[in-house]
């Protein structure tokens, strides 16, 4: 009987550890609109092509590519080295998050993650090819 039980406590300990252990989940889901405002800062960029990922890099502070939204519907953009952007400016910006298309200037993406502290987008080039860009919020207010 004793036997039983160190083999049942064996089987159900892995179960525990892979049940309990979300500590390291990255961020889902799409919050609303108030997420988005403020400076958001690139740290990742991969692009999917030919069916894998390639180029798939972290993004240091100065190749970054810089967002900042305000609930006037303006976004400052500061185009980076590995980003969706090339161009710096100000454009209009619409964020729909039932459909998760955020539009920024005449650039539609899909919004995969929208926190209080992470933003993944979307941009798709081709029907079937992306570049992936992850951002973090580095000011809760519009600041550029």
């Amino acid at each position: 009987m004793k036997k039983f039980f160190n083999l049942l406590l064996l089987a159900l300990v892995p179960i525990c550890f892979f049940a309990c252990n979300n500590d390291d989940d990255e961020p889902t889901g799409i919050a609303g609109i108030e997420s988005l405002y403020g400076t958001w800062q690139q740290t990742h960029g991969v692009a999917f092509e030919d069916g894998a990922f390639h180029h798939d890099n972290d993004v240091n502070s100065e190749e970054a590519e810089y967002l900042s939204f305000n609930p006037s519907g303006s976004c400052y953009v500061k185009g980076g080295d590995r980003g969706i952007f090339y161009n710096t400016g100000t454009f209009s910006f619409t964020f729909d998050k039932d459909s998760k298309t955020l539009k920024i200037g005449s650039q539609s993406m899909v919004v995969d993650v929208l926190s209080s502290g992470t933003l993944k987008l979307k941009y798709y080039y081709t029907s079937d090819e992306y570049i992936l860009a992850t951002y973090k919020k580095i000011n809760g207010s519009d600041n550029h």
